[in-house]
Formats: structure tokens, sequence, C-alpha cells
């Protein structure tokens, strides 16, 4: 927090942040965000000092600059919010909801995850960087007409970009509790085989690794790549989904099912909040021809 805002009431800080924000969202324009009732001198006066703070140039309007300002104001929200009476609370609720940065997670691993995805990293210590350092985050939650509390996130962390031919990302799937995630996956994402950009929202990194390595999957009769929030019978012999895989051309030998799901109380429903197939024969070639092993 810059000391022009120190004098400030919480619920009134909180407000010129905001404005703040729309005013740097609108091409830096203080008039658009003074429309929030927030003095437009005020706004300026503001955006000067965290100008200050983070070391960037009064003329400096590079997304650069915008993207460091905005997540400044976004801590800032944050820490205001935390000081009420119950910060525990708070953190859990507005982790929830996804507000919180990454860092400000607890990070834990799926139990699986060594005997999964986790198998191809001699050092996992490089997932939980890669969320709580990460490029670009989606933090995803059910439609508004989709009866459940599961929530998952995904994150995607440029790794070694100058390492040409084999510079790659991580994109990272995590079940999302309150103000702790639990990665579930990790995968390395090869620029040169998967099209997507560093800062390529992991969503659409996701889609686009599917694309090469995923394998369709039959689900409540329609073919898809990957499932999001959805409901499917459990077979009532084994009780396992009925998600089923479609085999291709050259069907898989080695698969890996990931995602976040859960089987509904009374075990006749299984939800999903995101499942879909990886071929690890292609996924293990990839690999290799980088030179990774594991």
């Amino acid at each position: 927090m810059t000391s022009a805002m120190q004098h400030l009431a919480r619920r009134d800080r909180v407000a010129l942040l905001r404005a703040l924000s729309a005013a740097v969202a609108a091409d830096f324009d203080a008039h658009i965000a003074s429309q929030s009732r927030v003095d437009e001198s005020a706004i300026q006066a503001a955006l000067v000092a965290f100008r200050k703070h983070l070391g960037l140039k009064p003329e400096d309007r590079s997304e650069k600059a915008r993207a460091r300002l905005l997540s400044a104001f976004n801590e800032a929200i944050i820490d205001a919010t935390l000081e009420s009476a119950d910060v525990e609370e708070v953190r859990q609720r507005v982790g929830q909801r996804g507000l919180l940065p990454p860092a400000r997670y607890d990070i834990q691993f799926e139990p699986r995850f060594g005997e999964a995805s986790g198998e191809y990293f001699r050092d996992t210590s490089i997932v939980s960087r890669a969320v709580a350092q990460a490029d670009s985050v989606d933090h995803l939650t059910p439609p508004s007409d989709h009866r459940t509390s599961t929530t998952f996130s995904l994150f995607f962390k440029q790794i070694n970009a100058s390492h040409l031919p084999n510079a790659y990302g991580l994109l990272v799937s995590a079940g999302r509790h309150g103000a702790t995630l639990t990665i579930v996956s990790a995968w390395r994402v090869f620029y040169d085989e998967v099209a997507v950009a560093p800062r390529t929202p992991p969503l659409s990194v996701l889609s686009a690794f599917l694309d090469r390595f995923g394998l369709d999957v039959l689900m409540n009769g329609d073919r898809v790549r990957m499932v999001r929030y959805a409901r499917m019978p459990v077979d009532r012999s084994s009780g396992d989904s009925t998600l089923a895989v479609v085999a291709g051309p050259s069907p898989a030998n080695k698969i890996l099912a990931e995602g976040v799901t859960r089987t509904l109380p009374g075990g006749r429903e299984q939800e999903s909040a995101m499942a879909y197939v990886v071929n690890l024969d292609l996924y293990e070639a990839s690999l290799r021809r980088h030179g990774i092993r594991w």
C-alpha cells in the first residue's frame, strides 16, 4: 500500500483501488474510472504513487506496465479485505472464488500424482513453483445452473524459453478448495509441437495439448476430447465411471485418465469438473525427443 492511501478507511481504499484498476484497464483513463464516484484527482495521485512504488516511468503505458499495476492493485485489494476480523475465513472464501494470487494459496499434491503425470518429474518442486509463479492462470468455476462446489484451476509457466528447440511451458491443473490448491497433473508443453505462446490462457493450452496428445472419450453418448462440469452414471458392477475411451486409428498402448472428479451421494453418479485421457506413448516419445529423462 502506498502512503497516498494510508489515511483512507478500508472501504474507501478498496473503492479507490477498484477505480484505479478500471482506469488502467481503460488505457489509463482516470475520467472513465471517476464515474465510480471516486474523485479523479485522487485516482491520478494514487496512480502516480503506485508508479513510483513500482519504479515505472510516468509515461510508460506498455502492456507490461499495465500488468504490473493491475497485479499491485489486486494485491492491495486483497490486503485490505484481509484486514477484517476473521482473516482465515476471508482467505478461504476469497481463495474458493479464485481471487487469491497463486503464491498466496497453500499448495499440496494429490496422493496419486507421483504415480500419474508426476512420474515424469524427478523433482516436483518445479511443479509447485510453476503454480506459485505462473505466467497465466484460469480459475474455473461451475456454470450457474450446475449444482456443485467443485472448482479447479489451471496454471501455465514458461520454463526455458531460450533453450530452443527444447523450450517448453509447464501446464498444471489443481483442485481448488478454499485457499488450498491440490495439484492433480503437470505436463510439459513443447512449443515446437503444440502451437501456444508463453502467456496463452491455460485452458487454451490444455485444449491444444489434448489436440496433440489426447484421446477422444465417450461421455453420455457424445464424443469429446475434454470433459468440463458434467455428470455421468457410475457402472454399478465396478463402481467406476462410464467414461469410455474411443480407440483411434492407432490405439494407444499406454494411457492415463486425469481429472478432478467426485462420486455423488448415493454412488450412482460421478461429477467431473474436468476429465481427459492422454496417450502416454505419444507424450513419452515427445519427452525423449526433447532430451527429458525420468
